[in-house]
């Protein structure tokens, strides 16, 4: 018996109550058992349950809502809130990347069955009865399932009646008739009938061939409570009350994860009562029955969870011989570890007869689909899992269509699949199908009936023999299709062709004995599993206009922002236009890009922070083509290469047409390589569509600027999601503030008024966009010397309402630019660069350039490239450490100095030289070394002092005068309360008082003392070539005390 669904099963044997093995729980079954989770149950309540029961049995549509969100609340181990998810983890198809994952880490596999996947809630019920036989009951009295809820129902019903008939006549009850498992049977109390917490009947039940032949048993009736045990599987439509017992009294709740199976019967055998049974592989939750403390495993390692899980079940399995209808038996699924395959295969098997694998459980046969690979470390989580990996026999490799058939050609079909755009409460879901914008050719060598003025649908694979689909079987179970992601992950499957000698072998395992299992099971199988007609037979001849039009997909490139500070990438194609009731085409992902090669990035190429990745060069791409907040019109020809499990980007176009990019490209391209993929020809004709290497970056010449990367690397995985310090608000404003001012001033100087283009130098991951976009610029550059920081500021760009230009009706954004160069270095090509997209108005780097003083040839360039790309009257702008700040501390407190804030360290031999010149400014030089520490931002990083006046001399020469010089303490004061100190007042750490009053900073003195290191400056760009500017000149400032 091959089970479906939860429904399906729910719906068997409903004439006969007795051999039932589930129903759908309601709304009123949970008002009676569970509104009061821990209340005992009274004789009035009982009564309620016995309702609620008859009319779950009767089949009626009743509500059971609460009875589904209860469940689901219990099953729910993690912080999903969105309760329209099944509960537990789903995993994805084994691809050939995978394999260097299995192999590196430590992971147990079990065996897949054909089965229904099920989430098991058991809940107590404190003093609900239980009835139960002596051990001298006969055959016929202890065939009866005393524990299934019919039979306790009914024996309490009885009960019931004897004690209305004690009461009526006050003398010792007759006996009460009733059913109980489909015979005949008769209950009377064996003492006098008074309510106590054990009575005891005589139960005398018909034997099997004759009614009028009976046998006695003695009945106990206990209140000793009793677990309610519970299914949802993916359909989530209801939830779902196991009929029997599996009662444990050392839990109180568990949540358990298991496949609901039916032990194979051969055909030749007599058909017999079919026999379900619960492979449990996973514990999510469990409480003690003593105390009662919920235990949430979701974070426990699998080891963790399925030793738990272990002890559980052998608390409430039933035995082995309990195979009666209406009983499910539980039991926990084998794990292996990898090295031990072969005590896996020894126990599938190959059945000519059903043609399907079997694998030999403990309570016999059950149908086979495969293998599923699961980490050690695998928290318990919702929805697709990318680590945890199945892996399906070729020929079960099976998409259900919903087919219409034509009317005019044989074997050819209209051919639809599901999608579901979720909205998440944003706005309302989408859902429907959509049809394939070409009909299609599916075998049916069984003579199915398919209709052709109505879809079914049918479950259909890819003979490989004949190269084409064929209809294995319809489902008149099912409502609905695939979805296009799971038909477009089985063509994926069909295309990698992994069979289980290949798995091995990828796997590394070297044990004769397990090969030969595998090739035994493949070639047993592999004459059987074709069984389309050989007439169908395709053609291997490639179509040169095919093979232009399929050897490739087209596919849209999309970054979308899933959490704060966190964006992905992906590749993404769009519905088509059949389904008439959804007005525009729904985008979704195929792959990450992390996922993908091409271009001439391949896996493990980014894996070092100085290398960039796919990922981060096609951020950049991205970003540098507009953005993609609303939509995105960046599109890629991208191809799935089978032999390596990845979708190798092709062909870039990032100003293509994105209604080109719809899911039917992928199943057409998809379907192309299952016929095509090993052709010559098709390796010829991606070889002949291939884009040159694309180059974002250079790795950076100097070991000091690939230090400073790694550094800000790892800090701002960090602090991705920690709170911003008082410090760093209080740097935010002082920013906001000088970029909002000068652009400002710039706007009012220029006559006329010239649009705004910015370069934002040594921008790092991007952290200023949100000010760039207060100040709307026509036009914005940003750079780095840190390929992984500029590929996260041009997704921050690429995902921002207000920054990328790509947007249907809200806030208009800016063009913007993003480019990997070491400001700092000549032989990045910077200057080259911002000439060739310049010029520029205004000019910003902030808390950069004492990174890079350690050489003056490097500042010399530095200062070239901003003055020769800013255009006449332009502003050269930022921040740095002071150097007379820093001189100043260093003779007051030595080589050493700082707080719980910040802390700067010279070396012995830098800080020699320091006093031999008596720590004056005006002597200093490039390259001067330090060490500083700034809260969690900065730790233990070299920087270099700024020789002020050296830096102003040298910008001098390349006509930029200093306009403004400050410490930030002084320019706080000055701002604070002008209309652009209060515009940005929420942006730093001046808060608000209760009646709306902007009160002081808060800076404590520590914080203050850090902020003191600080200067800002202001430069212009003039015409004419000027004499040396003077230290002291333009500086309006003063030292902070």
């Amino acid at each position: 018996m091959q089970l479906q669904n939860l429904k399906a099963v729910s719906e068997l044997n409903k004439d006969k109550p007795h051999r039932r093995w589930c129903c759908q729980a309601n709304d009123a079954w949970h008002s009676a058992i569970h509104a009061d989770d821990d209340t005992d149950v009274s004789e009035l309540q009982m009564a309620n349950v016995e309702v609620a029961l008859e009319g779950m049995l009767s089949g009626a549509s009743l509500p059971s809502s609460e009875m589904l969100q209860c469940v689901l609340r219990h099953a729910n181990v993690t912080t999903n809130t969105n309760y329209a998810e099944f509960p537990g983890p789903m995993c994805t198809p084994l691809c050939r990347k995978d394999i260097v994952r299995l192999r590196q880490h430590a992971y147990t596999f079990t065996e897949k069955s054909d089965g229904i996947r099920v989430v098991v809630v058991s809940m107590w019920k404190p003093r609900f009865p239980s009835w139960m036989a002596d051990d001298t009951a006969g055959a016929s009295a202890s065939s009866v399932n005393l524990s299934h809820l019919t039979s306790i129902l009914a024996l309490e019903q009885a009960r019931r009646a004897l004690h209305r008939l004690t009461d009526q006549s006050k003398e010792a009850a007759a006996r009460v008739s009733l059913s109980l498992g489909g015979r005949s049977c008769s209950l009377e109390p064996l003492s006098k009938l008074e309510p106590c917490e054990s009575e005891c009947f005589t139960l005398t039940v018909a034997t099997d061939t004759d009614d009028a032949s009976f046998s006695a048993v003695t009945l106990q009736r206990h209140q000793r409570g009793r677990h309610f045990t519970y299914a949802v599987d993916r359909s989530l439509d209801a939830v779902y009350l196991f009929m029997d017992d599996h009662t444990t009294l050392g839990y109180h709740t568990f949540v358990l994860d298991a496949e609901l199976m039916s032990v194979h019967r051969s055909a030749t055998t007599s058909p017999g009562v079919p026999r379900l049974v619960l492979g449990a592989f996973d514990l999510f939750s469990y409480a003690g029955a003593a105390d009662r403390v919920l235990v949430n495993l979701a974070a426990c390692t699998m080891a963790e969870r399925y030793d738990a899980l272990k002890t559980l079940v052998q608390t409430c399995a039933l035995p082995v011989t309990s195979d009666e209808c209406g009983y499910v038996s539980w039991y926990v699924k084998d794990m292996w570890a990898l090295s031990d395959i072969e005590d896996c295969l020894a126990k599938l098997r190959y059945c000519t007869e059903s043609q399907c694998f079997l694998y030999e459980g403990p309570y016999g046969p059950t149908e086979n689909d495969g293998l599923i690979f699961t980490p050690n470390d695998f928290p318990v989580a919702v929805g697709s899992s990318n680590v945890q990996l199945k892996w399906k026999w070729r020929h079960l490799l099976s998409i259900d269509w919903l087919l219409q058939a034509s009317d005019k050609q044989p074997d050819m079909y209209i051919v639809s699949l599901f999608f579901m755009k979720k909205n998440y409460g944003y706005r309302e879901d989408v859902a429907g199908h959509w049809r394939l914008r070409k009909p299609m050719r599916i075998l049916n060598p069984r003579g199915f009936e398919v209709p052709v003025d109505a879809a079914v649908v049918a479950e259909c694979a890819f003979d490989s023999e004949t190269q084409q689909w064929y209809i294995q079987r319809l489902r008149p179970d099912k409502l609905g299709a695939n979805s296009i992601i799971t038909a477009i992950s089985v063509y994926e499957s069909l295309v990698e062709n992994i069979s289980l000698p290949h798995l091995l072998e990828l796997l590394q395992v070297k044990t004769a004995e397990a090969k030969r299992q595998a090739d035994t099971l493949e070639c047993a199988a592999r004459p059987r599993v074709g069984a389309a007609d050989a007439s169908g037979m395709v053609s291997s001849i490639v179509d040169a206009a095919e093979a232009e039009k399929f050897v490739t997909a087209k596919l849209a490139l999309r970054a979308i922002r899933e959490s704060r500070g966190n964006a992905e990438l992906y590749l993404n194609a769009y519905t088509n236009s059949t389904n008439k009731a959804v007005m525009h085409p729904l985008p979704f992902p195929l792959r990450k890009i992390r996922d993908c090669i091409g271009l001439g990035y391949h896996p493990g190429a980014g894996s070092e922070a100085l290398v960039p990745s796919l990922e981060e060069a096609l951020y950049i791409q991205l970003a540098n083509a507009g953005g993609c907040y609303a939509w995105s019109d960046y599109v890629v020809d991208a191809s799935y290469d089978g032999d390596s499990g990845y979708w190798e980007v092709i062909h870039t176009n990032p100003h293509g047409n994105n209604k080109e990019a719809i899911f039917d490209n992928v199943i057409e391209h998809l379907d192309w390589l299952l016929r095509h993929r090993t052709a010559p020809e098709a390796a010829t004709l991606l070889q002949r569509r291939r884009d040159a290497p694309l180059v974002v970056s250079r790795p950076p010449s100097f070991e000091a600027t690939q230090h400073t990367n790694r550094h800000y690397s790892s800090v701002a995985k960090e602090l991705v999601n920690a709170e911003r310090s008082d410090l760093r608000r209080f740097n935010n404003w002082v920013k906001s503030v000088l970029l909002t001012t000068t652009a400002a001033a710039i706007r009012d100087a220029l006559k006329p008024p010239a649009k705004l283009h910015v370069l934002d130098v040594c921008g790092g991951r991007g952290g200023d966009l949100l000010k760039w976009q207060h100040i709307r610029p026509a036009f914005l550059f940003m750079t780095d010397a840190s390929v992984e920081c500029v590929a996260e500021a041009a997704a921050r760009y690429s995902t921002s309402e207000g920054q990328s230009v790509k947007v249907a009706h809200g806030k208009k954004g800016f063009p913007a630019f993003f480019a990997v160069h070491d400001a700092f270095d000549e032989s990045s090509g910077l200057r080259e660069d911002l000439l060739k997209r310049g010029p520029f108005q205004l000019t910003s780097c902030q808390f950069s350039m004492h990174y890079g003083c350690r050489s003056k040839e490097g500042m010399r360039y530095f200062v070239k490239a901003i003055a020769d790309s800013l255009a006449p009257h332009g502003r050269f702008i930022g921040t740095t450490v002071s150097d007379a700040e820093l001189l100043i501390r260093a003779k007051e407190h030595g080589a050493e100095f700082g707080n719980d804030v910040y802390d700067v360290r010279f070396s012995a031999e830098t800080f020699a030289e320091l006093k031999s010149v008596n720590f004056e400014p005006s002597t200093l030089s490039f390259g001067t070394p330090y060490v500083a520490r700034v809260e969690r931002s900065v730790q233990d990083m070299t920087e270099y002092v700024v020789p002020w006046d050296a830096f102003v001399a040298l910008c001098a020469e390349h006509q930029l005068t200093l306009m403004l010089e400050d410490n930030f303490m002084h320019y706080y004061d000055q701002h604070k309360d002008t209309k652009a100190g209060n515009a940005m007042a929420l942006e730093q750490c001046r808060k608000r008082s209760s009646n709306g009053d902007v009160v002081d900073s808060p800076l404590s003195p520590s914080e203050r003392a850090a902020v003191g290191l600080y200067r800002l400056f202001v430069f212009e760009k003039t015409k004419v070539k000027l004499s040396r500017c003077g230290p002291a000149e333009g500086r309006q400032g003063r030292r902070a005390e």
